[in-house]
């Protein structure tokens, strides 16, 4: 029975995977759509390089939210990603 359960656990990685894809390809999408598209991409590439770890660690048990590159890793997202975004979005300037 417990092997059938771990077959069942790994055919559901490759799903999680590509529904992850897919809704980045979206959002992709809709990034032409505005002014400053560099920027969103590489705001939403610099949250896959935060996310992508994140969510290996926590699949394995080994995720620790307080762990010093996780903290660093979203302080410098907030900072550079979305900091940017804010700066172009601004109306008054």
């Amino acid at each position: 029975m417990a092997e059938v359960y771990q077959r069942a656990l790994h055919r559901v990685r490759p799903l999680r995977a590509s529904l992850v894809l897919f809704g980045v390809g979206f959002l992709a999408l809709l990034v032409p759509l505005s002014e400053h598209a560099w920027i969103f991409l590489t705001t939403m590439l610099m949250a896959l390089c935060l996310i992508v770890p994140a969510a290996l660690a926590y699949q394995r048990d080994r995720f620790d939210p307080f762990e010093i590159i996780h903290v660093l890793g979203f302080r410098y997202w907030m900072y550079f990603g979305v900091g940017a975004l804010w700066m172009v979005s601004d109306p008054y300037n």
